[in-house]
């Protein structure tokens, strides 16, 4: 039996990039396509309402919520969590992530980011770290959420901490699931692109985000 796969995109004002990220994705055929949205204000809700019903609001609580809102609420073996700035260009996607979940008995599995487009000297610093921290195959003891395929079931076990408003939810989830004896990683042959946040304003203010996170991280793991 073909397994199934629900994909879930956490959206809040997206309009600018998710309609080639749904675009991208449908010609996959998933299973089903959720959508969980905090609060957007432009254009994304009309254009989520092309691509799927499943459509739903995170009542301004948080991507953890978000997050964990699409675990539940999916029908799927496998979540695949899809950013709303991600394009998925490669027809065997789905099959090259099983794939290596399979060999590697992995839980979950990321694959490797490029840039879409080049924009001068900020994207290039910016695909340089992504390369540097993310693009290494193999298997590793964090993974970004931004195109990551997980087993239902793991998931729903493990599930997102949504006391966080911020970032941190990731690595929070990482580091519990690896303390039950899950392991995880990078494949090898499979890639996505990503529209990054290539402006220094739009990189401070996801800094900020990240550091209202990084305060319950440090408290919960502090010891």
């Amino acid at each position: 039996m073909k397994p199934r796969i629900s994909v879930v995109v956490c959206t809040k004002n997206s309009e600018s990039t998710l309609d080639l990220t749904l675009s991208s994705i449908s010609r996959l055929n998933p299973f089903e396509i959720i959508i969980i949205d905090g609060g957007s204000k432009d254009k994304t809700l009309e254009i989520a309402k092309k691509y799927t019903r499943r459509i739903y609001s995170d009542n301004g609580k948080g991507l953890a919520y978000a997050r964990q809102m699409g675990a539940v609420l999916a029908r799927g073996d496998y979540v695949l969590y899809l950013d709303s700035d991600v394009e998925v260009n490669d027809p065997l996607f789905f099959e090259r992530l099983l794939g290596e979940m399979e060999r590697r008995n992995w839980i979950a599995v990321h694959p490797q980011v490029k840039s879409l487009s080049k924009n001068g000297l900020w994207e290039d610093g910016v695909d340089f770290y992504f390369s540097m921290k993310f693009n290494i195959p193999g298997e590793h003891r964090y993974l970004p959420l931004m195109a990551c395929m997980i087993k239902r079931d793991v998931l729903l076990e493990i599930s997102f901490d949504v006391r966080f408003k911020g970032a941190g939810e990731d690595h929070d989830f990482w580091a519990r699931a690896f303390q039950n004896g899950y392991r995880f990683g990078v494949a090898r042959c499979c890639w996505v692109f990503h529209h990054h946040r290539s402006s220094f304003k739009e990189f401070v203010k996801q800094r900020i985000w990240y550091g209202r996170g990084n305060v319950l991280l440090f408290s919960k793991y502090r010891d």
